[in-house]
This record gives C-alpha cells, sequence and structure tokens, in this order.
C-alpha cells in the first residue's frame, strides 16, 4: 500500500503500510512516477521519494545517476534494500552511509567522501577502486570482504574489524590519525609502507 498526497504538483506527503516510510525496494519505481509526472517533492528525504538532489538542485532517481554526481551534506542509504550502485566520480561533501545495503558489491573509482561507513553489507568482496576519504573509513562484520588493494590516503582513521576473511591491505597505506585492524583472523602481514600518525591497533589478526 502506498498513499500520495499531491497538490499543486507538489508532493506533500508519501506514506507506505501504517503511515511508515515506503518499503525501499520500491522507492526507483516511486522516483520514476515523480519525476515523469513533474511533480515537486516535498522532502528530500531518499527514503520517502527514492531520489537524491544534486548540489545544481536536481533530482535523480536512486537507480539512474548520474557520473559525476556532486552532492552537499550528507548521504545516508544505510539498509536500502533496492539495488544501489553510485557512478564514477561520485562526491559526497558530507559523510557517505552504505552500511548494511545487502546489494552493495562494489564502490566507484573516484568516489570522494568525508566519511565512509560500508559495515554490514553482506557481498562486498574487494575495493579496487580509488576512493578519497577524508576522514574515517569504516568497514565491519563484512564476512565476504577480502582485500582493499588501490593505494589508500586518508586524513582520518581507517577500521576493518570482524572481518573473517580480510587478508590483503595495499601496498601504500597512509592515515593521519588511526589504522585500527581488529578480529580479522586472515590478515597476517602488514604493507610494506604504512603510515600511521596516531595509533596503530592490532587485535586478533
Amino acid at each position: 500500500l502506498l498513499t500520495l498526497e499531491v497538490r499543486n504538483q507538489i508532493i506533500e506527503q508519501i506514506e507506505g503500510n501504517n503511515r511508515e516510510d515506503p518499503d525501499s525496494q520500491w522507492l526507483p519505481y516511486i522516483a520514476d512516477m515523480i519525476l515523469d509526472m513533474a511533480w515537486e517533492p516535498y522532502s528530500n528525504d531518499v527514503f520517502r521519494t527514492g531520489l537524491i538532489k544534486d548540489i545544481q538542485a536536481c533530482y535523480y532517481a536512486i537507480n539512474k545517476l548520474p557520473n559525476g554526481l556532486h552532492l552537499r551534506g550528507d548521504l545516508d542509504l544505510s539498509s536500502m534494500k533496492c539495488e544501489v550502485r553510485l557512478p564514477e566520480n561520485t562526491e559526497v561533501e558530507g559523510s557517505l552511509d552504505l552500511s548494511h545495503i545487502q546489494s552493495l558489491t562494489s564502490l566507484p573509482d573516484g568516489l570522494k567522501a568525508k566519511e565512509l561507513d560500508i559495515s554490514s553489507c553482506s557481498q562486498i568482496e574487494t575495493i579496487d577502486a580509488e576512493i578519497h576519504i577524508s576522514g574515517t573509513f569504516t568497514i565491519v562484520d563484512c564476512p565476504k570482504f577480502k582485500s582493499l588493494t588501490s593505494p589508500f590516503y586518508s586524513f582520518g582513521s581507517l577500521i576493518i574489524r570482524n572481518c573473517p576473511v580480510f587478508e590483503i591491505l595495499p601496498n601504500t597505506l597512509t592515515t593521519a590519525q588511526n589504522l585500527i585492524l581488529c578480529s580479522n583472523p586472515k590478515l597476517s602481514v602488514l604493507p610494506s609502507e604504512v603510515k600511521v600518525n596516531n595509533a596503530l591497533v592490532i587485535e586478533n589478526c
């Protein structure tokens, strides 16, 4: 069940069952309908409209994002049920939360964000794209995650914890804050060029 209230081409309300947000698996269809009807979203909440608003105030359906997408502020897509594939050269000026997305299998080349969290993504196995994270990058509870292979630089921290098959770090790894590697039993070797300006924590590896 989906209820939309539209007045003067402006969507005033979108609700799913029991007055809750729509089930996120239907968001691409909701977004297409809004764009096709040229309705004006009442909210920038992607979990209600399926739309993402870029820095130039253009709306895009969550499943049809353009290369070079540039967003102000934070983008929270955590627990999204529909397929999430960010395009190349996506830039999020704030934090990007991709945790608990079971369809997430990779990250795009050229991704930029202040913070990035991909925890509890059950299908992601490797990160070989060139990404730029200025703050903290968190990878926790990813059962298939094996490797981070591209050179990695961050002004924040890198946290990899409780990833049972993780075993490969990039040859060049620099963090301005902390490198935390905990409960990754397959990890046995650190890269040849590791620079950590604050704390290096290795436990249960």
